[in-house]
């Protein structure tokens, strides 16, 4: 079991309203290195889903992390057993999620305005981020060797100026031996003689009840194989497990991406099914031909009479066939990429955001009439079935940068480095790079931003291809 917290910090600015700001956050691609198992994710999302459990703070005052769910963040919840601490916190742990909560009453005049914050001061040696939750609301994230926001404002209404307050701080350690949360303080900003008057916003409590995961009646698995080539045909097999109570009126039903098909409907009845029992159903499937995601999850799904539905999906792998024997420009590869401005280009520059932009490949002059156009951070995968032995290129600088840019290439062999370049800047001269990639089953071209940020960097592979046995 591995399990991820991805803190992702915000989306792209949409200057051209060109749906930029839709760019995906989180992980892109993961595998295993040296294995063609795939990997099934599953995404924790806020607690009840599209279904609210908070409609008065709405769906973006949480995410996903189990204190939140369990609603470590709002008043009233049981702490009583928590150990107390004082802060700072000087006590060394291990990297993960730590939770702090207190309380405190304020009695601020009623015809005065006193804007108030919490204000975090600490090491910025130490690795890790806040989030503060001020009444069950969030009210900022605190980073702690990043900043540059220290202090918090909390509006009054949300802060109750005449009553007891409840102040949660979820740190998520970045550090091998964890951090502590530094300290913190309520901060007041002024003090303003006023006739606006204001009421407390409404700032429900924790509710045994609702703050809970949910259980499941019934349990679903699905299992596949790993790779199911392009074409090809795999086994698929999917069982239902009622938990307490006997599912009437069961069905069992397999969903498929577009193009694969299988042999057999794809619904199942299994009539009335008994609490501990076990009906498990097999399909054959097969895959479509041609280009498609390297990628398909297949799932699985059990309906049965009061009780809606129950899910399980698996991920299974259907890259490319491998290349034949002889020498292939990569450029004419099924591939699959990332780019830090705008698509990858095949046999031109990247250029620009659109697709299709980019000019004739150029390096300190030295021009490539085959290649692939990049702008760092970029990572383009291409597979190759165990079937080549070596990948050769001209990496550098585009020359449609006019000097700028600095970059690194970086060439991975089923994870394993094979070779790099130093950074290299616009108008240097393209380095050869000739990488040993026998038996791998991909290899993946890395282009960085050589440290100081992506702008102008154009990384170009110049004539890239890869020798093949076939």
């Amino acid at each position: 079991m591995l399990a991820v917290l991805a803190a992702d910090m915000a989306h792209e600015q949409d200057w051209s309203a060109d749906d930029g700001h839709k760019q995906p956050r989180g992980l892109t691609s993961v595998r295993l290195v040296g294995s063609e198992r795939q990997i099934g994710w599953r995404i924790q999302g806020a607690l009840g889903g599209e279904n609210l459990v908070d409609p008065v703070r709405g769906p973006l005052n949480t995410g996903g992390l189990y204190g939140e769910r369990q609603g470590m963040h709002l008043p009233g919840y049981p702490d009583a057993e928590w150990p107390d601490v004082s802060l700072p916190d000087t006590r060394k742990g291990a990297p993960g999620v730590s939770w702090y909560r207190t309380g405190f009453d304020l009695r601020l005049p009623k015809d005065q305005d006193v804007p108030m914050g919490l204000t975090f001061s600490d090491d910025k040696a130490k690795n890790y981020r806040a989030l503060v939750y001020v009444n069950g609301w969030m009210v900022g994230l605190y980073i702690n060797d990043l900043g540059p926001q220290t202090s918090f404002p909390v509006q009054p209404g949300m802060l109750r100026t005449d009553g007891h307050n409840t102040v949660a701080i979820a740190v998520i350690g970045e550090d091998t031996e964890g951090d502590g949360l530094g300290k913190v303080s309520l901060e007041q900003y002024g003090n303003h003689t006023t006739p606006l008057r204001y009421g407390d916003i409404a700032s429900p409590g924790w509710s045994a009840e609702v703050n809970h995961d949910p259980k499941a009646s019934a349990d679903v698995r699905i299992t596949a194989p790993d790779t199911v080539g392009r074409g090809g045909s795999g086994s698929v097999t999917a069982s239902f497990t009622p938990r307490a109570k006997t599912a009437r009126d069961a069905a069992l039903e397999l969903r498929l991406p577009d193009g694969w098909k299988a042999d057999t409907a794809l619904r199942q009845q299994l009539g009335d099914v008994r609490a501990g029992r076990t009906v498990t159903r097999s399909w054959r499937v097969t895959a479509p031909e041609g280009s498609q995601p390297w990628s398909a999850v297949l799932s699985a799904a059990a309906r049965y009479s009061g009780r809606g539905s129950v899910a399980a999906a698996v991920s299974v792998a259907s890259p490319p066939p491998a290349p034949g024997a002889g020498n292939h420009d990569l450029s004419a590869l099924d591939f699959t990429a990332t780019n830090g401005w705008g698509p990858v280009e095949r046999d031109t520059s990247n250029g620009e955001e659109a697709a299709g932009d980019g000019r004739p490949m150029s390096v300190a002059g030295t021009a490539y009439a085959k290649g692939i156009g990049t702008n760092a951070d970029s990572d383009i995968t291409a597979y190759l079935g165990g079937a080549c032995t070596r990948f050769t290129a001209s990496a550098g600088v585009d020359d449609e940068t006019d000097g700028g840019g600095s970059v690194t290439f970086t060439v991975l062999a089923d994870g394993k480095q094979v070779a790099t370049t130093p950074v290299l800047k616009g108008k240097q001269a393209a380095v050869a790079l000739d990488a040993d990639v026998s038996g791998a089953q991909v290899v993946d071209l890395v282009v960085g931003d050589g440290g100081d940020g992506n702008g102008l960097d154009h990384g170009d592979w110049g004539n890239a291809s890869v020798s093949c046995t076939g």
